[in-house]
């Protein structure tokens, strides 16, 4: 037997082909989980029957790498609607609010919950002001 492999949710995945793996696995977004597309590939190689893993599970990981990290969650973010997409403009065009937050669609306003108190009073500046979220 391979490499004891530290992932809890992989052992029931003793005896099962390589190729059946690396599919749950993509299925079930282990990426998504945390698990490293490195150990995936070691746990594999060190379970499969033949050397090495299988060229179709080889082009799966190949595909995974080149997409891997391309989109990066930043953490959260509060999002502001505005009235019209008029303001929505004038909102990111101004010196100060430009760095604090970032336009999505026509008319909402996308503010890292670290800059929310920044750009509340940027946006007061301006001569505007958003009320709190409502907690319905």
């Amino acid at each position: 037997m391979g490499s004891r492999c530290s992932i809890r949710s992989l052992r029931p995945w003793h005896g099962v082909s390589c190729g059946a793996i690396a599919a749950a696995f993509w299925k079930n977004a282990a990426l998504e989980q945390g698990i490293p597309l490195a150990q995936m590939r070691a746990f594999l190689e060190a379970r499969c029957a033949e050397p090495g893993i299988p060229q179709t599970v080889a082009a799966l990981f190949a595909e995974a790498e080149s997409r891997t990290g391309r989109i990066v969650d930043q953490g959260p973010a509060r999002v502001y609607a505005c009235s019209d997409p008029e303001l929505a403009r004038l909102v990111v065009s101004d010196s100060k609010l430009r760095r604090l937050c970032r336009l999505a669609e026509d008319r909402l306003l996308v503010v890292p919950t670290g800059d929310d108190k920044s750009f509340r009073e940027a946006l007061r500046q301006l001569g505007y002001a958003a009320p709190p979220a409502s907690t319905e």
